[in-house]
């Protein structure tokens, strides 16, 4: 089944899945509870903001997704708007005159 661009199938072992540090994430939700001291506030805040990684790798959390997803949404918006625009104006007349 392909989607927009993307290519869904089957597991088979081959792809290559999130390769999230469970130390790294127990590290940051502990670094926040120590400070705010309250567990549930720092699984919010880890799911909302995100973290990063040992490798100092980026994962976004949900507001930053969401942010994406309205950026994406807007330029398909403007893409289609255009393209709509140019279906409007159509091609040149051939007119000989």
């Amino acid at each position: 089944m392909s989607v927009a661009g993307a290519s869904y199938s089957r597991w088979d072992g081959s792809q290559q899945g999130f390769d999230l540090d469970a130390d790294a994430i127990l590290a940051e939700i502990n670094d926040d509870v120590m400070y705010h001291g309250d567990v549930g506030a720092a699984l919010r805040r880890i799911m909302q903001q995100g973290f990063s990684d040992r490798d100092g790798k980026r994962i976004a959390g949900l507001r930053e997704l969401l942010e994406r997803l309205r950026e994406r949404r807007r330029q398909e918006q403007e893409d289609d708007r255009e393209r709509r625009h140019g279906d409007e104006i159509g091609p040149p007349s051939l007119s000989a005159g």
